[in-house]
């Protein structure tokens, strides 16, 4: 499971395609009641959203988990895009320990359901006073929540807040600006952690 800006990239590059063509089978984005930590089968996600563009097994604290990967792009309908020059694209990774969801991290650059954000209102969260409440209000609904085994404490939260963009430089497509933003929230709902990064390609 992807939790950092580094594994994240990782993700999402490793998924690019490296031609102009569709890659993978298209999908809609996860509604707030279609994925719940705890809850949400694996049955259910295998009949929403069907076979996975890859899948993988980890033991993290002795708990074997089991990741669903799915993946949609199509590099030659930039004009579908959120910004100008981006590959279009959309990805959802899913864990699951035994049958039920543990945790999930959902991307997209399409212009109806992308996942870019407001990183002016980063510096108003505040570790040990600000909720997760209030985030919300500010960002909107988090698009990746994961708990435990991915956590310090089997009752933390964790959520992100994510945006890659992607463009096509020659036969290439190369990353060339991301945004993540990942807190974590005790049982009380107060952020006791914050990890924010940004960088662009412009700006080297």
């Amino acid at each position: 499971m992807v939790l950092d800006a580094t594994r994240l990239a990782a993700l999402v590059l490793l998924a690019s395609p490296m031609c102009g063509c569709s890659v993978g089978r298209d999908f809609v984005r996860p509604g707030s009641d279609d994925l719940v930590l705890g809850k949400t089968t694996l049955g259910e996600i295998l009949e929403r959203y069907g076979t996975p563009v890859a899948e993988q097994e980890n033991l993290i604290k002795d708990q074997r988990v089991k990741t669903l990967k799915y993946y949609y792009s199509q590099p030659q309908a930039s004009g579908w895009a959120h910004n100008p020059g981006a590959v279009p694209d959309r990805s959802l990774a899913v864990d699951f320990v035994g049958d039920r969801l543990v945790a999930y991290v959902f991307h997209s650059t399409y212009e109806k359901d992308h996942t870019d954000f407001d990183d002016s209102k980063v510096d108003q969260i505040k570790k040990g006073e600000t909720s997760l409440r209030t985030v919300v209000g500010w960002l909107g609904e988090p698009h990746s929540r994961v708990g435990y085994p991915h956590t310090d404490h089997e009752t933390d939260l964790r959520v992100m807040y994510n945006y890659f963009q992607k463009e096509k430089v020659g036969k290439m497509i190369v990353l060339a600006a991301k945004k993540v933003l990942l807190l974590t929230a005790g049982a009380d709902g107060i952020i006791t952690d914050i990890k924010f990064t940004k960088s662009s390609s412009k700006d080297r």
